[in-house]
């Protein structure tokens, strides 16, 4: 039954945020639109079938991790 809601809840967002940008032919903004909604939809269905997921913040915690331990020493040294 959640899949069914989920699956319905997607195809409704998407048909409303896609619409106006099909029509005004912003096909770039549809592009990137279209590949964060597909991580959105892969890590719903993940979550509702209790997969094991990585953890997000972890990956942000290493990207920017060096990057802020440089602006700090910078600033205070």
């Amino acid at each position: 039954m959640k899949l069914i809601i989920l699956t319905l809840f997607f195809i409704v967002i998407i048909f409303w945020q896609t619409r106006p940008l099909i029509k005004n032919r912003e096909w770039k903004e549809l592009i990137v639109y279209s590949c964060l909604m597909l991580l959105g939809i892969i890590y719903s269905y993940a979550i509702i079938l209790d997969l094991s997921l990585p953890n997000p913040t972890t990956l942000l915690t290493e990207v920017f991790k060096p990057i802020y331990e440089y602006i700090f020493n910078v600033l205070l040294v």
